[in-house]
């Protein structure tokens, strides 16, 4: 009879309702002759994790963060936070930010979701801003920052960049649909980072 409670409510649990996590076929654009950087950066010996890159930048503002988000083999999920840090030397120092529990299978819906609805691949020309009225605005806004968005998996990779997306998205501006799959992404990760 022990034997009987023991399965019921030890091993069926956990196996009944364990997820079994496994990262998406990513629709990749590049592929890196040098490999991937972040493997070494993050210690790594999941050679096939998936890497996710987010991160704003002013060009002429150094100290900013970028966020990471790493999708392991085995299920695990792991976040850091990079910052380029000047002090007559520009040094990266890089910081582990611990994930919940309960928060991991989050991670995962979120990143099979943008899959399942086409947010990935995004068309990399619509995200210029190109145009008489945008290179007005640009030069208006100097100061504005540009989104940062990469995937990377072994020597495969797609990386994304625009200029202060949600404002061209308010303005309908041309590309508007891929610039706001771009936001969509970066605001569901930063979503799951509160």
């Amino acid at each position: 009879m022990k034997i009987i409670y023991f399965f019921l409510f030890v091993v069926f649990p956990f196996v009944g309702f364990s997820q079994e996590y496994k990262i998406p076929k990513i629709p990749f654009d590049v592929t890196s002759k040098k490999g991937n950087e972040y493997i070494e950066l993050f210690g790594l010996k999941d050679t096939t994790a998936l890497i996710v890159h987010m991160g704003l930048s002013r060009h002429s503002v150094f100290g900013l963060e970028s966020d990471y988000v790493v999708y392991l083999s085995n299920g695990k999920v792991k976040r850091y936070k990079v910052s380029w840090q000047t002090n007559k030397v520009l040094v990266r120092k890089k910081k582990r930010i611990r994930i919940k529990k309960s928060k991991l299978q989050k991670y995962w819906e979120f990143l099979n979701k943008c899959i399942v609805e086409g947010k990935l691949p995004i068309d990399k020309e619509q995200l210029k801003t190109t145009g008489e009225k945008a290179n007005t605005l640009k030069q208006a806004i100097s100061g504005g920052q540009t989104s940062y968005l990469g995937f990377y998996q072994g020597k495969k990779q797609m990386e994304y960049s625009s200029f202060i997306p949600s404002m061209f998205i308010s303005e309908e501006y041309s590309g508007h649909k891929e610039k706001q799959k771009l936001v969509d992404v970066m605001t569901g990760f930063e979503n799951l980072f509160e």
